[in-house]
């Protein structure tokens, strides 16, 4: 019954304007031209027709600029003119009342896309997705790196000390690989804390430095002193764990190898933006010859290497007025 008083195809604007369709369902369609007290305006035909609706959609919030194509289905409402008698006489104006929003139809053409205003928008959208695209590779790049760094750190030690440890079990040493499975385990927490510890990230170098030699005298084995100058004041975080747990490791080294008393970590500034960091113990000196090696199950020294080339820097130890003394320094053409 409905669809029987809705006119089948679309009336033009003249034809609104000088036939009787007072009080009828009609469908037509124009563009919107702007916002009025009661709804918005739009041209059928260069005919102005207002849309009497309480909720504007989205579409038309720039509608004088974007002019998009509408149609709308509503009960017609012709404005008459009067005489000064009082007399009706000619349509003055038109008024269509939709009962919703949904009896409102977007037909975006054209004239829509390409006109300053919606092609703005759409270069602003595509920034924000490209953009998001750009964060999301970035994300998964830093993840993979991530991944691959954790792989080389369980490639380069843990993966090690457990062959090592293999090796010892199968000749029946099993105090030097208990030792080394502690060593071990030691190596996977710290690459865990190297991942998780985000307050040693807003640290500088210097002061992660710091912070690390204090904890270690506290604990009253032995007493490790800094001097630090040179050092850059900010490092990439994968920077910045591999060049503790070098630290650590020589630190570590030194205790228990060495016997260390006395331990002094030493940074100075080369040249312009380079450093060299010395970690010098009085314990007992360090000899190559003897020193155990991967062949016996350590890898420390191998995974301080490792780090070393991550970092960019040539890592050595020798021994100097009868201190040990490993040597962080610039690479050298």
């Amino acid at each position: 019954m409905i669809l029987g008083i809705v006119l089948a195809a679309l009336v033009s604007g003249v034809e609104l304007m000088e036939g009787d369709f007072d009080g009828q369902a009609i469908t037509v369609e124009g563009r919107a031209i702007g916002f009025t007290e009661s709804g918005f305006a739009i041209k059928v035909d260069d005919v102005p027709l207002t849309v009497i609706v309480e909720e504007r959609p989205v579409y038309l919030k720039a509608c004088s600029i974007t002019q998009p194509l509408v149609e709308v289905t509503g009960t017609l409402e012709q404005v008459y003119g009067s005489t000064a008698s009082g007399q009706k006489e000619g349509v003055v104006g038109l008024r269509i009342r939709p009962r919703s929003v949904k009896d409102l139809v977007f037909r975006p053409d054209g004239r829509f896309f390409l006109n300053p205003f919606t092609l703005g928008v759409l270069v602003l959208l595509l920034v924000i997705y490209l953009s998001f695209i750009s964060r999301r590779q970035l994300k998964t790049r830093t993840l993979m790196t991530e991944r691959k760094r954790m792989a080389d750190d369980l490639h380069d030690t843990i993966e090690q000390h457990l062959v090592g440890a293999g090796m010892l079990l199968q000749i029946g040493k099993t105090n030097e690989a208990r030792e080394i499975l502690v060593r071990a385990k030691r190596e996977m927490r710290d690459i865990v804390w190297g991942l998780k510890n985000d307050d040693m990230m807003r640290l500088t170098p210097s002061e992660m430095i710091h912070n690390y030699a204090k904890a270690e005298t506290k604990k009253g084995v032995c007493r490790v002193e800094t001097r630090l100058t040179g050092l850059p004041e900010r490092l990439e975080a994968s920077a910045m764990r591999d060049l503790s747990l070098i630290i650590r490791e020589a630190v570590g080294n030194a205790i228990k190898h060495g016997g260390a008393h006395k331990i002094a970590i030493v940074a100075d500034p080369v040249g312009k933006k380079g450093w060299k960091l010395r970690i010098s113990n009085d314990g007992k000196p360090y000899e190559p010859e003897t020193a155990p090696g991967p062949s016996e199950g350590h890898f420390g020294l191998e995974g301080m290497k490792a780090r070393a080339r991550r970092l960019g820097i040539d890592l050595t130890i020798g021994v100097a007025s009868g201190r040990t003394i490993v040597t962080l320094s610039p690479i050298t053409t």
